[in-house]
C-alpha cells in the first residue's frame, strides 16, 4: 500500500503498487486532471485500475472512493467535530492494510467502511492522538456506503 505525496507517487507508480491511497488533490496531480465530482473521479480511477489493482481516493465530496477492476464504492462518515486531522489518512491506510493482511479477499465495502471508521476515530481525537479500537467500533455503523 502506498500513501505518499503525488510527487513521490508518480515515481512509485513505476514499481506497480497493489494499492494506492491519494487524497483528491494528489489524485488530480497523478492523473493530470481537475476532476472533483464523484463520477469524474470514478472515470479516472477506472483508467488507473488497469495499472493499480486497488485505489482509494479520499476527500471526494466529503467521503472516499475505493475501486478495483470490478467494483467501486463511495463511503462517508457522519458529521463530527474534527479535533485534529493529524494521522486521519494514516489511520485509514493502517486499518485497510490490516484487513487486507488478515484476508486478501476482504470485500471492498468492508475495507472502505473500516478505513473510514478508523479515520473518523482519529479525526474525533485532539492533537496527535490516534483513534482507538473502541472508537473505530463506534464509527463502523455510522459509515454510509454506496456502490457504483
Amino acid at each position: 500500500m502506498v500513501d505518499v505525496p503525488s510527487s513521490v507517487l508518480k515515481n512509485v507508480m513505476r514499481a506497480k503498487p497493489d494499492f494506492i491511497k491519494p487524497n483528491l488533490k494528489e489524485f488530480q496531480e497523478l492523473t493530470n486532471s481537475k476532476v472533483f465530482k464523484i463520477n469524474d473521479v470514478i472515470r479516472e480511477m477506472k483508467l488507473l485500475n488497469k495499472y493499480v489493482p486497488l485505489i482509494c481516493v479520499s476527500s471526494v465530496e466529503g467521503g472516499a472512493l475505493l475501486s478495483n477492476s470490478r467494483e467501486i464504492w463511495f463511503g462517508e462518515g457522519p458529521a463530527l467535530e474534527i479535533k485534529s486531522t493529524v494521522g486521519a489518512g494514516d489511520s485509514m491506510v493502517g486499518a485497510m492494510s490490516t484487513l487486507l493482511h488478515q484476508n486478501s479477499e476482504t470485500p471492498l465495502s468492508d475495507l472502505l467502511q473500516i478505513g473510514l471508521a478508523a479515520s473518523c476515530a482519529t479525526l474525533s481525537r485532539p492533537g496527535l492522538k490516534l483513534g482507538s479500537k473502541s472508537g473505530i467500533k463506534k464509527f463502523i455503523p455510522l459509515i454510509k456506503l454506496k456502490e457504483f
